[in-house]
C-alpha cells in the first residue's frame, strides 16, 4: 500500500503555547477537568516510571 504522506519541514511549525493549558482549556466542565487531571496526572507517573 502506496501513502501519499510527506512529512517536511515545511509542514513542521514551532509552537508557543503552553500544553498544559491548551488541555485545561477544552476541558469546560469542572467535574471532567479533575478527572482528566488525575488521569493526566496518573498517565505522567507512569510514564516517568517506565
Amino acid at each position: 500500500m502506496k501513502s501519499d504522506f510527506v512529512l517536511s519541514l515545511e509542514y513542521i511549525k514551532s509552537k508557543n503555547e503552553n500544553a498544559l493549558e491548551l488541555f485545561y482549556s477544552g476541558i469546560k466542565s469542572e467535574q471532567t477537568r479533575r478527572s482528566m487531571e488525575g488521569n493526566l496526572k496518573m498517565f505522567i507517573v507512569i510514564a516517568w516510571l517506565m
